[in-house]
């Protein structure tokens, strides 16, 4: 349907796309050549693209003047979701309703941000990742988590005064009117795997890059309704920055129900500065738990509890 619409959208172009075009250019353009070279090479990563593309510069720009109408096909359905998406919004805030949004720490290494910007991330001498996330084995798993999402570059960030997590906020914000975080802890010490190994029990912690990043961000865009996702393996260190950001963290109501203890994550213990969920992404719904998932012991606890 969106392909059958570009030579409509291309003959008679909105007023206000210029103006839209504009103000994402720092994004927009290098998404739109990435994407048209993703097609043109069969939807594969990037770094199965031939050489000359796997990184902007003269051969992409070619191609993207070859296949204009492709960019300009990107390019017109981004601007028909943020222009829907801005509409959706006021509607809902206009009856009291606020948005939460969840951003994710890490991105994708088959990413526009690994591909146009490189030097953000750590990287080995032929552009793949030198190290990537993951989790430590614990009980549920023996050999840890690999993520596989490439890790930043810490200190090409601190030098540039962070400026990349500035503008990811700053437009997360235009889209959400509250931003969570998710898996905060990385932001105090994040579990560093190197690529390609056969199980996450090969990393190890590192630290970085704690308070800087979000004393730079207050600096440049003032205090900010951020929400810490500070669930998971948990130290005195990770709550310490949570605390001084001044972020509310989490609680998860589900997480409270085990069928025979007292819990953290029961409501009697909730302290101030706290948003609390019945469940995340990574729970079932209610119902689904109940139905499908909690024990006898855990569903009489919970109908106690919740009278």
């Amino acid at each position: 349907m969106l392909e059958r619409a570009l030579p409509r959208f291309l003959a008679a172009p909105p007023e206000d796309l210029d103006a839209f075009v504009h103000a994402s250019d720092p994004w927009l353009a290098p998404y739109c050549q990435f994407m048209v070279c993703k097609e043109e090479f069969g939807l594969g990563p990037f770094w199965e693209w031939p050489c000359e593309f796997r990184s902007p510069g003269p051969a992409v720009d070619a191609l993207c003047a070859e296949r204009r109408e492709r960019y300009l096909y990107h390019q017109m359905t981004q601007y028909l979701f943020f222009g829907q998406w801005s509409r959706f919004k006021g509607y809902a805030n206009g009856r009291g309703v606020r948005v939460i949004g969840d951003i994710p720490i890490y991105v994708s290494r088959d990413s526009v941000e690994m591909w146009s910007s490189p030097e953000l991330f750590v990287t080995d001498e032929t552009g793949a990742p030198a190290l990537v996330a993951g989790t430590p084995p614990d009980q549920f798993c023996a050999t840890g988590q690999y993520w596989g999402n490439p890790i930043y570059d810490w200190e090409c960030m601190r030098e540039d005064g962070y400026s990349w997590w500035v503008e990811r906020l700053r437009s997360s914000l235009e889209l959400y009117d509250l931003v969570r975080i998710d898996h905060f802890r990385g932001f105090e010490s994040y579990w560093g795997v190197p690529f390609g190994v056969a199980s996450s029990a090969a990393g190890s912690w590192r630290r970085d890059p704690r308070m800087a990043l979000f004393e730079r961000v207050r600096q440049e865009l003032g205090e900010l309704p951020i929400i810490a996702e500070d669930l998971g393996f948990l130290t005195p260190e990770v709550l310490a920055l949570r605390d001084a950001t001044g972020y509310p963290g989490m609680k998860i109501l589900q997480f409270g129900f085990d069928g025979r203890n007292d819990s953290y994550y029961l409501p009697h213990h909730y302290a101030s500065n706290t948003v609390a969920y019945v469940g995340t992404h990574d729970n079932m719904t209610a119902r689904g738990w109940e139905r499908d998932a909690a024990s006898a012991e855990q569903l009489a606890q919970a109908r106690r509890y919740l009278h």
